[in-house]
């Protein structure tokens, strides 16, 4: 679009949401050389995290024309409930992602697989589908945890709700794959925290701007199974935990992740950038 913006004198503002960063390995091959001469002429610049914006400023682009603009979800849509420990000791952790290797999916079921060795009541269910499905389901079955871990395949975006409502923890291993392919915020995490689900995540990205750890719920080490399992027994046996880290949750999505909120913040980065 530069061409374009030159042609007609115009401002022009990017947009940055994650798997288009130049740390990851596709991206900057199709970039090439063009990314400087975005970052050059370009007038602004959006990223979801503190931690994208550091990246881009590692790549060159300037500071001052950067904004950090937080992607928000509708928190209306997403009821808050109270999470107690259920009367049968079955406890349902949901995980929600495509199944390929930046959601870290193996590390999480490796991780419940520890914690069922301690709590056998343990549940994880997983929403999504990718190429990594089949793999994992050797690595369910390998590790005798049929009836423990159910794959629900690929679901529309109200059944992840209902599932939502129904689960008592929510998990989300995202780690940097092999490309360098990077998560931004997961608007996931932000909706399970809507819920006033506890959350147990990797300290990834920009997950940490989100999810404050000992306070709406855990961060860990990516690709750190025995860190998860760990904060995961631990999330299991705490039940009295719960309520505290889901209404903190919560706050913490109404404040600084309502939709709302963020497209007024994303009119008043185009108001300053028009009247430049």
């Amino acid at each position: 679009m530069l061409e374009v913006k030159k042609e007609l004198g115009i401002p022009m503002l990017t947009s940055f949401h994650g798997f288009d960063l130049p740390t990851n390995v596709k991206s900057m091959r199709r970039y090439g050389d063009r990314l400087q001469h975005l970052f050059e002429h370009g007038d602004a610049f959006t990223a979801t995290s503190e931690n994208m914006k550091e990246i881009l400023i590692k790549y060159g682009c300037s500071p001052d024309k950067i904004f950090v603009h937080r992607s928000g979800i509708n928190v209306s849509k997403f009821s808050y409930k109270k999470r107690t420990e259920p009367e049968n000791g079955i406890i349902t952790v949901l995980t929600v992602g495509r199944l390929v290797e930046k959601k870290g999916m193996e590390y999480l079921i490796e991780a419940v697989h520890s914690v069922h060795q301690h709590y056998p009541g343990i549940r994880l269910r997983i929403a999504g589908d990718g190429k990594l499905r089949p793999t994992l389901e050797k690595q369910v079955e390998r590790l005798h945890l049929d009836g423990i871990v159910k794959f629900l395949g690929e679901v529309s975006h109200q059944a992840v709700v209902e599932e939502m409502e129904k689960a008592h923890l929510f998990a989300l291993a995202s780690t940097t794959d092999n490309i360098g392919n990077q998560e931004g915020i997961p608007n996931v995490l932000k909706e399970a925290m809507a819920c006033g689900l506890p959350v147990l995540s990797t300290k990834h990205a920009g997950i940490p701007e989100l999810v404050e750890d000992g306070k709406s719920g855990f961060l860990v080490p990516e690709r750190d199974p025995v860190a998860l399992a760990e904060r995961l027994l631990h999330l299991v046996q705490h039940p009295e935990d719960w309520e505290r880290f889901g209404t903190h949750g919560r706050e913490t999505v109404e404040q600084f992740f309502n939709i709302d909120r963020q497209i007024e913040n994303l009119e008043r980065i185009y108001s300053l950038l028009l009247s430049k």
